[in-house]
């Protein structure tokens, strides 16, 4: 995310590992946010956390605006989705 994003992005621990969520594409809508820790399983009908390591911080001048962390249509036909999708990140959240 470039340095006028109204979120700035940074590692929640600075001791794991970290990818920046980027773009697939050049007309993607949203940012994709990966995981680049150990392999975890997924089971059918399983809730299962999986750590982005990631650490949203609005920049002042938007403190009405929200991150919305959504499923990839791709993912959630195979019953890969986010649980409480949308997943909001309001702007006053503290750590």
């Amino acid at each position: 995310m470039n340095s006028n994003s109204v979120w700035a992005v940074m590692p929640f621990n600075e001791s794991f590992s970290f990818r920046a969520p980027v773009r697939a594409t050049f007309n993607s809508a949203c940012y994709d946010i990966c995981y680049s820790g150990e392999a975890i399983n997924l089971h059918p009908g399983k809730v299962t956390l999986v750590p982005t390591n990631l650490k949203f911080e609005c920049r002042d001048y938007y403190k009405n605006s929200c991150v919305e962390i959504l499923s990839r249509s791709g993912l959630a036909k195979n019953g890969i989705f986010v649980a409480n999708a949308p997943g909001i990140v309001d702007a006053d959240r503290s750590e």
